[in-house]
């Protein structure tokens, strides 16, 4: 009988010691609260990423840089507001592409971003802020596209966004990844457009930057 209480007794501290351990070595979300700058020299250039989708879209088409997308696409030129794939010429596709990546540019420029528990509040480089709950799945967010529902959650150490639009059509995932000293911050953006069979890519790098001080009635004086 005494053997079998101690043996009881050794099987509950080790189960304690394992339980501390796993409790021990439990990794926390990463915070990724901060003020971030791009990091152009590293990052994809939205008009190249954009030029080569469209082209390789194109290519499998079988129309090349000349082909016209009404006729060989179907659909009308309204899937997506801005959509580069819509009907048209080159040059139309083209000219869309470029205001495409420059919209892209100005709201990658610099990101702000306040991370506490499961909120997470983001605002890009044109000013536009973005509330999400992370582990909700009723986020509803504005973008460049009009409303979106979004789901965030996270994989090992990112945090993955994943937005689609209330009215039909293509949806949009972003990847954040801080790298291990926290100065660096790493999006990975996958857009899906219409008539394509992949998503576009883009990566984008950020690198941390100190917060501006607030201006006060002494700042600048002596």
């Amino acid at each position: 009988m005494r053997t079998g209480i101690l043996t009881l007794a050794g099987f509950l501290a080790m189960g304690g010691l394992v339980c501390g351990s796993a409790d021990a070595t439990a990794v926390d979300p990463p915070d990724f609260s901060g003020h971030w700058r791009l990091n152009a020299s590293i990052s994809d250039d939205p008009v190249r990423v954009l030029g080569e989708a469209m082209q390789a879209d194109g290519d499998r088409l079988g129309g090349g840089r000349g082909m016209r997308g009404s006729g060989m696409r179907g659909g009308g030129a309204g899937d997506m507001r801005g959509d580069p794939g819509a009907d048209g010429t080159a040059e139309d596709r083209k000219r869309r592409i470029t205001r495409m990546a420059e919209n892209m540019r100005k709201s990658q420029a610099h990101l702000e971003i306040f991370h506490e528990g499961d909120e997470f509040n983001i605002t890009n480089g044109q000013g536009l802020s973005q509330v999400l709950t992370i582990g909700s799945t009723e986020n509803r967010i504005w973008t460049a596209r009009g409303e979106m529902t979004a789901v965030a959650a996270y994989q090992g150490a990112s945090l993955v966004i994943s937005m689609k639009p209330n009215r039909k059509g293509p949806g949009t995932t972003r990847t954040y990844l801080l790298s291990e000293d926290g100065e660096r911050l790493t999006v990975i953006e996958e857009r899906y457009m219409p008539r394509m069979d992949r998503p576009v890519r883009l990566k984008s790098v950020y690198d941390r930057v100190e917060a501006k001080a607030p201006k006060t009635p002494d700042n600048g004086k002596n």
